[in-house]
């Protein structure tokens, strides 16, 4: 599959497309149906959903507003269109000062078919978007009392050889989440 950039939905000044490594050159990806209007800075992401051979967008539609609307690219048929989650408006519906707003640096669990996303936390444990359910969880992830997971330095990758994820952030200080996929488990919000 390759890089893939999406910047300002599909606006004339937007561009969709996979990076060519061979050629060095963007090539933009076919669009039927619809993609996110646009694509917010600070507050937008996408990830492989390797399960479908697709893209999920997340996009703001605004700053700080996240929207909770999720968008899926099909490589297979190039077919872009909303999810529209079940339990949507929790997300859309929030008010800033609990910063559901920032959908970024995502990882999705293919094991789990589950998007997490670093910045997204709700009463100490970590939000995602259940993909098969189409709808925004609660996971049993804790956050620790001195993580400082919140800022545009903190990162999320899953190791598949140990089925851990690993989240990083150096906020005032360096900071490791390991936890066990196998461990994790979702209530609806």
């Amino acid at each position: 599959m390759g890089v893939v950039a999406w910047t300002s939905g599909l606006s004339a000044s937007g561009f969709f497309g996979r990076f060519i490594a061979d050629e060095h050159t963007w090539e933009p990806l076919p669009v039927t149906g619809g993609l996110s209007p646009m694509a917010g800075g600070d507050e937008s992401s996408i990830v492989y959903d390797s399960k479908r051979d697709q893209l999920l967008m997340f996009s703001a539609q605004g700053y700080e507003d996240a929207g909770g609307q999720v968008w899926a690219y099909e490589f297979a048929s190039g077919t872009g269109a909303a999810l529209d989650p079940t339990n949507r408006a929790f997300i859309d519906d929030s008010p800033v000062a609990l910063a559901l707003h920032r959908l970024r640096e995502p990882v999705y669990l293919e094991a789990l078919d589950l998007v997490l996303f670093t910045q997204l936390w709700l009463d100490g444990v970590q939000l995602g978007y259940d993909v098969a359910n189409n709808r925004w969880v609660k996971t049993n992830i804790a956050r620790h009392a001195s993580q400082q997971f919140g800022s545009v330095d903190c990162g999320i990758a899953f190791d598949g050889a140990r089925q851990r994820l690993y989240s990083l952030c150096n906020y005032s200080e360096g900071f490791v989440m390991r936890v066990a996929t196998a461990n994790i488990t979702t209530t609806p919000l």
